[in-house]
């Protein structure tokens, strides 16, 4: 997973063409798990850190990464295989740009069972 965000980092920086598609780019359903895997690792790794302390502040921004890139990945997925499969890496960073505070908030929630309820 790794190298695949050094990939696309480098299609960022201008040093690769990003109108064009690079399949090896594109997340799948591996990807999906892995990410939503190291997820799980995390949370249950700031969890078990006491409250204030260094190790679960570096715990949280590890966690808050992680989070954005499965939210960015299962954004991915949802598209059609058709669409997916068109991704350039200028589309890609555009879904991950996209992200906002509340969507990682919202996907922490559900994964934890809980609700969370917009107020009117």
């Amino acid at each position: 997973m790794a190298a695949r965000g050094e990939a696309l980092t480098a299609f960022l920086k201008g040093e690769e063409p990003t109108t064009k598609v690079v399949p090896e780019l594109i997340p799948t359903e591996k990807h999906l798990r892995e990410a939503l895997g190291e997820v799980r690792r995390l949370s249950r790794a700031a969890e078990r850190q006491s409250k204030g302390s260094r190790g679960r502040g570096r715990k949280m921004d590890q966690l808050v990464f992680a989070m954005g890139r499965l939210v960015a990945i299962e954004r991915v997925m949802e598209m059609d295989p058709l669409q997916r499969a068109g991704l350039t890496p200028a589309r890609l960073a555009v879904i991950a740009d996209s992200i906002r505070p509340d969507d990682l908030r919202a996907r922490l929630a559900s994964l934890h069972g809980e609700s969370r309820t917009v107020a009117p």
